[in-house]
């Protein structure tokens, strides 16, 4: 009798169709690189989200300072080395899984614009699936620059 069982490894993840696969994959490279940043400008849910997009890991340093001081200091640190693991390498799966598995966009020194109101955010996170246009480039007050 003869083993006809092979052994093969599952296709990556169809895109989702969700999410902008472009947006997608910026952020998924941002992920991978823990010191590249640059401002973007994001429509969320009919609010207006700009500020500099970073790294999960570097969001989540940044974050760490709040965090870290309350009750949920033992979670938050393991989320924190969760993306430590991805940005050096030591949880990194081939670049179409990590654009299938990125779900979260982070940015930070962000500006949420609503109504007219303008509400300063250290660290923001917000849904892939959540955002309904970008552009790269952080708001600025006041007229464009002319040259």
């Amino acid at each position: 009798m003869t083993d006809d069982t092979e052994t093969t490894t599952a296709p990556p993840a169809p895109p989702r169709e969700d999410r902008d696969q472009l947006l997608t994959r910026i952020v998924t490279l941002f992920n991978l690189n823990s010191e590249a940043e640059v401002g973007i400008t994001l429509t969320v849910s009919g609010v207006v989200v700009s500020g500099t997009l970073v790294s999960g890991a570097r969001y989540f340093d940044a974050a760490n300072e709040t965090w870290s001081k309350g009750d949920l200091a033992a979670i938050w640190s393991l989320e924190v080395e969760h993306y430590r693991q991805l940005a050096d390498g030591t949880d990194r799966a081939d670049l179409s899984t990590e654009i299938a598995r990125t779900g979260y966009i982070h940015l930070l020194d962000a500006v949420v614009h609503e109504g007219g109101r303008q509400l300063g955010v250290a660290a923001w996170r917000g849904r892939l699936t959540e955002v309904s246009g970008w552009s790269l480039g952080a708001l600025r007050a006041g007229p464009p620059d002319s040259e």
